[in-house]
């Protein structure tokens, strides 16, 4: 069908070869272009360019189509294919599967696995040899070892945690503390035969089963209170000590419509403490984050569908609809008009912790004061929400539970642990700082729950005991865990939503 000149087909013009009345070319100039950027190179040849790959058209003399695409991020081509031009369904078809994986591209990413032993010594040798076999199995995994003390703050950043045989006693809290990743302990002898592919299979079995459990996972109705016909938008600011992620949902009458994630990658940003300005390599989001999330799930609302209110729950304090939060763009920002005036819908903007602690408080009817204490995996000090005698309390100027804005200055021996930036991966020393967190709780308002969110100190008895350092047994109040605090967050909100509405809880 083709002879080859110095590499480039030259196409005979064989009978059966181009379709009458059809120009693929200006096909593909005339289809939607939706997801993609279109550059036309000339009636041969055009490019398709996305965030994450650039896909490649070549039509030769109307006869020949060649389809690539290469991946931004490993500079690899992962499609290629070729076929004659001679049926214009089959022409038309496959040009949409080739777009389709094109666009599918922004969800392929290197999985990033962390193997850990006592030193990181031996791991590193196998993380070496996993490397390797990965490759030849054209596999987009990359393997790093590091040594037992930093597992839990290198784990956030991975997708996969292995456990080498000598730190198997770490399996437990490292499913605790990283619930959101598959942590795997090394069969013993696949660890001393260095068995690669072994390994590497348990990683993709591990991918597999968390993919399936995520697709089969329930949704949670958000609010313990009676469905009403309203379309709530709530947003949820979570942050960890690498990582903010904006978290949103979408439900109406209490039952979820749409939810999704954004999280931001590393930036830098100044921060001032003491008057000394220092570089730190933090995730920053911006008031612009807001408005790009909710410009985007409003273009994809049904035209006769309306959304009633946005809430959001932020870091930071929030009096009255603005924003508490040092060293960001947020800083003495109106939050609440910020937003309703940019989309005509009316805004809620509160403390997470508020919201989760005003969420936890509606679905149970055992307690009616209770303090919520928040720990983000890395933060040094969490905060609280607190519920005194069914009422949310947020004191002056909503600083009710802002303890870290305050801890930072106390003049004591563990004044530098409490500061600003300092980051703790310790499990002991953390509950060493809950239980003295907590004494102060149980001496101010005397709460008869404290709801405990902390991935790496999962033990409430830990905690418990720590605290017979400071009070007596008979004052310590129930301690409960809670894993995911999300749902709660959801729940206030939109309890808060209905207030503001003017609608009555049942």
């Amino acid at each position: 069908m083709a002879d080859t000149t110095a590499g480039v087909p030259v196409f005979s013009g064989n009978p059966g070869y181009g379709i009458p009345d059809f120009n693929y070319h200006d096909y593909i100039v005339g289809h939607d272009h939706e997801g993609y950027e279109l550059v036309d190179k000339g009636k041969d040849s055009l490019t398709l360019e996305t965030p994450y790959a650039t896909g490649t058209v070549t039509i030769w003399d109307e006869e020949i189509v060649e389809f690539s695409i290469t991946n931004k991020a490993t500079d690899e081509n992962v499609y290629y294919l070729h076929f004659p031009l001679n049926d214009r369904d089959r022409a038309t078809s496959l040009y949409d599967e080739f777009v389709a994986a094109l666009i599918d591209q922004q969800n392929h990413r290197t999985v990033n696995v962390l193997l850990s032993c006592t030193s990181g010594w031996t791991t590193t040798l196998f993380a070496n040899k996993l490397n390797r076999a990965a490759k030849t199995l054209s596999l987009d995994y990359s393997f790093e070892a590091v040594p037992a003390g930093d597992l839990y703050e290198q784990g956030m950043a991975h997708d996969v945690v292995l456990l080498a045989p000598q730190v198997n006693y770490l399996y437990e809290q490292a499913r605790n503390a990283l619930p959101e990743k598959p942590v795997i302990q090394i069969p013993t002898n696949l660890f001393a035969t260095e068995d690669a592919g072994a390994c590497i299979q348990l990683v993709r079995d591990a991918l597999e089963q968390q993919d399936t459990l995520r697709k089969k996972e329930e949704q949670q109705k958000p609010c313990a209170c009676k469905p009403l016909p309203l379309r709530i938008l709530c947003i949820l600011v979570r942050q960890t000590a690498i990582r903010v992620e904006l978290v949103w949902q979408l439900s109406d009458g209490g039952e979820v419509v749409r939810k999704g994630d954004v999280t931001k990658k590393y930036g830098t940003m100044k921060l001032y403490r003491h008057g000394n300005p220092r570089e730190k390599n933090r995730s920053v989001i911006t008031p612009a984050d807001f408005t790009d999330l909710i410009g985007s799930v409003l273009c994809i609302e049904p035209e006769d569908t309306k959304i009633d209110a946005i809430a959001v729950a932020m870091v930071g304090s929030v009096y009255k609809g603005v924003v508490s939060l040092p060293n960001s763009e947020f800083d003495g920002l109106n939050l609440e008009e910020y937003i309703s005036s940019r989309f005509h819908i009316p805004a809620i903007v509160s403390n997470n912790v508020n919201a989760a602690a005003l969420g936890w408080y509606e679905q149970q009817s055992d307690y009616q004061t209770i303090v919520f204490h928040s720990q983000s995996r890395g933060i040094v000090v969490g905060g609280q929400g607190l519920i005194i005698d069914g009422h949310l309390h947020e004191g002056r100027n909503s600083d009710a539970g802002e303890i870290q804005r305050f801890l930072a200055e106390l003049p004591s021996p563990d004044a530098q642990l409490w500061h600003y930036g300092h980051r703790v991966w310790d499990p002991t020393r953390i509950v060493q700082m809950l239980a003295q967190v907590f004494a102060v709780d149980i001496g101010t308002i005397a709460p008869e729950a404290i709801c405990v969110r902390s991935r790496l100190t999962p033990d409430m008895e830990a905690i418990r005991k720590e605290l017979l350092n400071y009070v007596p047994e008979e004052a310590i109040p129930d301690l409960i865990y809670v894993p995911n605090f999300t749902p709660y967050v959801y729940g206030g909100l939109i309890s808060m939503a209905q207030k503001r509405l003017g609608k009555k809880k049942s």
